[in-house]
């Protein structure tokens, strides 16, 4: 009983697709990350009936996190231009954003630091 690799694979992909595309805004990333937590909470329910369904398991769960890494940092950069996608509530360039984003996690919950 469960459901594969494929299904949340799919689930994540659908989720990004729709609100993490070339056009973005901050209400569509937060209801990105609201349905990658709700598709998190399907992971205990992946089956896999071989090693390679387990490989492909552990893909997808690195894949979900690497979404969510994306999205959250998505979120903190309020300005358009200095990627490939398109912000339709910050349209324009920041200077104030010319620098980069430092990420880390600590005691499970991803921090984020505008470098010099």
């Amino acid at each position: 009983e469960g459901i594969s690799y494929r299904e949340f694979e799919g689930a994540i992909r659908t989720v990004m697709d729709y609100y993490m595309g070339l056009r973005r805004n901050q209400k569509g990333m937060e209801l990105a990350l609201e349905k990658l937590n709700f598709i998190l909470t399907y992971a205990s329910r992946i089956k896999a009936k071989d090693y390679h369904e387990l490989l492909r398991t552990h893909e997808g769960l690195f894949m979900h996190k690497a979404c969510v890494l994306t999205t959250l940092t998505c979120l903190q950069r309020k300005e358009s231009g200095r990627g490939v996608y398109k912000r339709t509530d910050f349209s324009d360039l920041d200077p104030e954003m010319n620098r980069p984003l430092v990420i880390w996690q600590e005691e499970g919950q991803f921090r984020f630091s505008w470098g010099a």
